[in-house]
């Protein structure tokens, strides 16, 4: 049944100046798909300034804006809080929070409903980020980490830190680092990756490197760099730190396993099935996120969140792993 027009009425604060209107709405209305948000600006439910609103226009500071449309409270509430997610809690204070993601666990649901993510456990402990965030699926959520990675993730408790922090990751200031166990002997102790990828189509999960012929832009072409360096070699593998900026879906998996050294554990880019690895170790991927560097959005002091390697991990590789001399 469809829920009958509503009101719901914004302010623009001086944080959000110059932002676009369907981008406000969108981190106003998180719940929302925003392809609906455009649909309402087109049909005239939407006022800026108490006269018709365009989806591109740029908010001013002090702007009004009025929405009246058929809101569903269905449709407001689409990530359920779930206090039985195993999460724990890195950082906390008043602008953000950062929260140690094990490996298995989704950071966020993709459908209404969906329980047992980090998401879900983070409205279960902080309700006021259900209105902050890039869609309604990752409320107040900085990043991503794939389900099948461990380690820390963002969330920011005000629109104001989340635009903050937004910044820092789209500039690159916001440094993240991890620790991976990749297949065969990197000869070369450290070096970056600098290589762009793209996803291989709808129907796959897995992203390539963009080779467009004569270096020409590819659809969807994601610039990436992946910095390594190796902390220990072992008989058939080898234990390296990496370091990224700007984060692309599966960019560490995907350029790790373009140079030839995929990491252990991740059947999706190549890595040799061992029938031995069932019998010696718990299965995960062989990827944690131990630390982001950033600076706190509202003191601007360099901050460190650090989350040490999980007990899956640690015995995982003293399973596979044997120094060599």
């Amino acid at each position: 049944m469809t829920a009958g027009p509503s009101k719901r009425v914004f302010s623009v604060d001086e944080h959000m100046h110059g932002v676009r209107l369907d981008r406000f709405l969108k981190g106003r209305l998180p719940g929302i798909p925003r392809r609906l948000l455009i649909d309402w600006i087109g049909r005239g439910l939407v006022t800026v300034r108490e006269g018709p609103a365009r989806k591109g226009m740029a908010l001013q500071a002090g702007d009004r804006v009025e929405v009246v449309a058929p809101f569903s409270g269905d449709a407001m509430e689409v990530v359920t809080p779930d206090p039985d997610v195993p999460i724990e809690i890195l950082f906390e204070d008043s602008d953000l929070v950062a929260v140690s993601k094990p490996a298995g666990i989704p950071t966020h649901p993709l459908r209404a409903g969906e329980r047992g993510t980090v998401a879900n456990a983070l409205l279960c402990r902080y309700p006021e980020m259900h209105s902050i965030g890039f869609s309604w699926r990752e409320p107040g959520i900085l990043h991503r980490l794939d389900k099948d990675t461990s380690g820390v993730v963002l969330a920011a408790r005000t629109q104001l830190s989340f635009e903050n922090l937004r910044v820092q990751n789209r500039e690159g200031t916001m440094l993240k680092k991890y620790v991976a166990l990749v297949h065969g002997r990197l000869e070369q102790q450290g070096g970056e990756i600098d290589l762009p990828i793209v996803s291989r189509g709808r129907r796959s999960s897995r992203v390539r490197v963009a080779t467009g012929a004569g270096g020409g832009r590819v659809r969807g072409r994601r610039e990436c760099r992946t910095h390594y360096r190796c902390i220990a070699h072992f008989e058939k593998y080898t234990l390296v730190r990496v370091s990224i900026c700007r984060g692309a879906r599966h960019q560490i998996r995907c350029h790790l396993a373009h140079i030839g050294h995929p990491i252990v554990g991740d059947p999706l880019y190549g890595g040799p099935f061992e029938p031995g690895l069932l019998r010696r170790a718990s299965p995960r991927l062989m990827l944690h996120a131990d630390s982001v560097h950033l600076r706190h959005p509202s003191t601007g002091t360099p901050l460190k969140i650090a989350c040490p390697c999980p007990h899956d991990f640690d015995s995982t590789l003293a399973a596979l792993c044997r120094p060599i001399s």
